[in-house]
């Protein structure tokens, strides 16, 4: 067992995850106006409604911001995921798409991906004892990162909302555009 988490610490190639977590509560107190068409998003041009986090080892600076920088090298895998702040329970987020905008091409487009694997969650009144192998379902965007350098990109996602505790409705199309900085 050692030696199997020994030869993963030392692959050339590593998945690198990146959370995005989306302040959805003031995103919709904010833009009212927002756009209904998936191709046509409302930009969103400030930093304070995102925070973005990578492992420690894979960050440079600006975690826990909209600005995230990440170490990684060319052949790692990158993921993002969106939720909101919520944990995607009053309002949820889904990242649909990630396009480059300028600057070094680092990643190549993504695709998306989603999983449902069996997972533990804790029992109903109680953190213990958890239940194991309950379904759960996962998604995320993947690309992989073709060179160092820095790239803007542009983050499309749908941000659904739950009006006065009700089933989710679509709230709205939004796009923010990030960097990101690879160095290796």
């Amino acid at each position: 067992m050692e030696n199997d988490k020994a030869l993963l610490d030392n692959a050339s190639s590593k998945i690198v995850n990146v959370m995005v977590v989306i302040d959805a509560d003031s995103v919709v107190k904010d833009f009212p106006n927002r756009s209904q068409n998936a191709d046509s998003p409302t930009a969103i041009n400030n930093t304070k409604y995102f925070y973005m986090v990578a492992c420690a080892d894979n960050t440079l600076s600006g975690a826990g911001t909209g600005s995230l920088h990440i170490k990684a090298n060319v052949g790692d895998i990158i993921r993002w995921s969106g939720i909101s702040e919520t944990a995607n329970f009053d309002s949820s987020i889904l990242i649909y798409t990630l396009k480059r905008l300028g600057g070094q091409e680092v990643f190549v487009t993504p695709d998306f991906y989603a999983f449902n694997k069996r997972s533990m969650k804790p029992t109903q009144k109680s953190v213990f004892p958890v239940v194991l192998n309950n379904p759960q379902d996962y998604w995320f965007n993947q690309a992989s990162i073709v060179a160092t350098g820095t790239e803007s990109y542009t983050l499309h996602f749908a941000l659904y909302h739950r009006p006065n505790g009700s089933d989710p409705v679509l709230y709205g199309y939004f796009k923010y555009d990030p960097q990101i900085t690879v160095v290796s």
